[in-house]
C-alpha cells in the first residue's frame, strides 16, 4: 500500500500538524502521491514493511496485543536479542498465528518501540502516528500506554546501543613547512592509550573542526 492509499484511506483529521511532521505530494504519472513523515523514526518515512505488519497486528485482540507490547518492551529493557519457543508461545499461545508471521511481527514492535525511543518520541505523538499508519484505536492506546511507563528505561536502553569509538585528547600542536606550505601537526592520545600523529592543512583543520562542531551538535541530545 502506498503512502497516498493510506492517505486517502484514513479519516481527514489523521493529518494532525501535532505529530505529522510534514506533508508534501508529487505528481507521478498523474496520481498525485503525500509522502508522510513521522517522529517516531525521526522525521523520515516510515518504511512499507511496517505498514504491512501493522495491518497483521489487527487481527488480534487490543489486549493480545498490549501482552505483545509488554513483552516486546522488556526484551528491549534487558538486549535480549534472542526469541526462543518460550517467548513465542507467550506471545501465541493458542498457535493460530504461524511463526513466520509472528516473528515479523516482533520484528515491527521492535522496530517501533526502539526508534521512538531514539528520537524521544512523546507517547500521545506515537499513539496519533500509529492510528495515522492504520493501526486500530484500541489497539493504539494500548501501545501508548505501555510505552507511557517504559519509555525512560527505553530511551536510556537506546543510548546504549550507540556505538561509541575510542575518545581523543590532542597532547601537541604544532607546525611546520613542507614544500612552502604550512602544516599543523598534532599528536593525539586516545581514551584506549594509543598515539596517533596527524599532519594537515589548515583548511583542512578548519573543516575538521566544523565537522566536528556539527557532530556534537547532533550527538547531544542523545546523551
Amino acid at each position: 500500500m502506498t503512502d497516498w492509499e493510506i492517505s486517502h484511506l484514513l479519516p481527514s483529521q489523521s493529518f494532525s500538524t501535532r505529530s505529522l511532521l510534514s506533508c508534501s505530494s508529487s505528481w507521478v504519472l498523474g496520481v498525485p502521491r503525500v509522502t508522510m513523515k513521522f517522529r517516531f523514526v525521526g522525521g523520515m518515512n516510515c518504511p512499507d514493511w511496517i505498514l504491512a505488519e501493522i495491518a497483521e497486528f489487527s487481527k488480534i485482540t487490543a489486549i493480545r496485543f498490549r501482552v505483545w507490547c509488554s513483552v516486546v518492551a522488556d526484551h528491549i529493557k534487558l538486549g535480549d536479542r534472542q526469541w526462543g519457543e518460550d517467548h513465542l508461545k507467550r506471545l501465541n499461545p493458542d498457535g493460530h498465528i504461524e511463526e513466520r508471521m509472528v516473528r515479523g511481527m516482533i520484528a515491527a514492535l521492535l522496530f517501533v518501540f526502539e526508534k521512538a525511543a531514539k528520537y524521544r518520541c512523546s507517547p500521545a505523538d506515537l499513539e496519533l502516528e500509529m492510528q495515522q499508519l492504520g493501526l486500530p484505536s484500541e489497539h493504539c492506546k494500548q501501545m501508548q500506554k505501555v510505552y507511557a511507563v517504559q519509555k525512560d528505561d527505553l530511551c536510556a536502553a537506546a543510548a546504549e546501543q550507540i556505538h561509541k569509538e575510542p575518545s581523543f585528547s590532542i597532547a601537541s600542536h604544532t607546525t611546520d613547512s613542507v614544500d612552502g606550505a604550512k602544516v599543523h601537526l598534532l599528536k593525539l592520545h586516545t581514551s584506549g592509550g594509543d598515539r596517533v600523529e596527524v599532519a594537515m592543512s589548515a583548511e583542512k583543520l578548519r573543516v575538521l573542526k566544523r565537522e566536528l562542531q556539527v557532530a556534537a551538535k547532533t550527538l547531544a541530545k542523545f546523551s
